[in-house]
């Protein structure tokens, strides 16, 4: 318990937020490890976690080094040219994308606030 009292102290004071709930949840009892057990190739589970990400790599090498398409597609241009707006946003659409977004979800201690005209 001490070794977690420290290390959730070490997070708040670099500022590791996500870390310090990690261990806040741990302490209190809610914490749920979300490694599960996965198969290999032929169909056997591995528990081992160095195994687990073993197979990981092997899966998302597979995956992501594909050979390129022999057959090439032949898509034509298109008929008409959209007329769609690439100028600066209005104030409207960047109200309507802050309100849009996610309580908690800032990327950072920016200190923009919002306040909309009414």
């Amino acid at each position: 318990m001490d070794e977690l009292v420290a290390q959730g102290k070490e997070a708040a004071w670099k500022g590791n937020i996500k870390e310090l709930y990690d261990v806040m949840r741990k302490i209190s009892g809610t914490y749920r490890q979300c490694n599960k057990p996965i198969r290999d190739r032929h169909g056997t589970l591995l528990t081992n976690h160095d195994a687990q990400i073993k197979r990981w790599k092997e899966y998302f090498d597979q995956l992501l080094n594909q050979p390129e398409p022999t057959i090439k597609r032949n898509i034509p241009a298109a008929q008409s040219e959209l007329q769609i707006d690439t100028g600066p946003p209005s104030r409207g659409e960047i109200a309507k994308a802050i309100c849009l977004l996610n309580n908690g979800k800032a990327s950072g201690p920016d200190g923009v606030v919002f306040r909309q005209k009414s």
